[in-house]
């Protein structure tokens, strides 16, 4: 029995009724597909191995960035602020962009680790920073790709 059974048959007896039938047994449904999603352990291992790397080179560009700022600069320090400020922008999920949100992040766990607030928000800003220094020009070129494509199809149609 999995957490998605467990929960669809939860809602059912709370529910008292057999239309939610169809919960329970897409429950059972999701249950098969995490199963099925964790008996490719190579995959599965990929994945973590990834996101570690990602962690690390993140923090090590947190890390630089305290150092450059003159800021309490550990490893620790900017493992817990890589981390954490990754984990509140996926609970904010919905805010377009995270704005606001992630800076908030930085003033509040900044404050925690010790760095000053001016200090926490100058590190979201050069982060925010690097954002946008690969994200336009990303974007930039995937407009300029599709406007080609679109063209190239365009003047195939009319060529017919």
């Amino acid at each position: 029995l999995g957490i998605f059974s467990l929960l669809g048959r939860i809602v059912m007896r709370m529910a008292g009724s057999p239309d939610w039938q169809s919960l329970a047994q897409g429950g059972k449904t999701w249950d098969q597909v995490i199963r099925s999603l964790y008996a490719r352990r190579r995959g599965v291992m990929g994945c973590c191995v990834w996101t570690l790397s990602s962690l690390v080179v993140g923090s090590g560009e947190i890390w630089l960035a305290l150092w450059f700022l003159d800021l309490p600069d550990s490893v620790l320090n900017a493992v817990i602020l890589q981390s954490m400020v990754l984990t509140v922008r996926s609970a904010a999920f919905a805010v377009p962009a995270g704005l606001g949100v992630q800076e908030g992040g930085y003033l509040v766990i900044g404050n925690l680790l010790g760095i000053s607030g001016d200090g926490a928000f100058a590190l979201s800003l050069v982060w925010r920073a690097r954002e946008i220094g690969l994200g336009i020009p990303a974007l930039v070129t995937w407009q300029l790709l599709e406007a080609r494509r679109f063209w190239r199809r365009r003047l195939a149609a009319k060529a017919r």
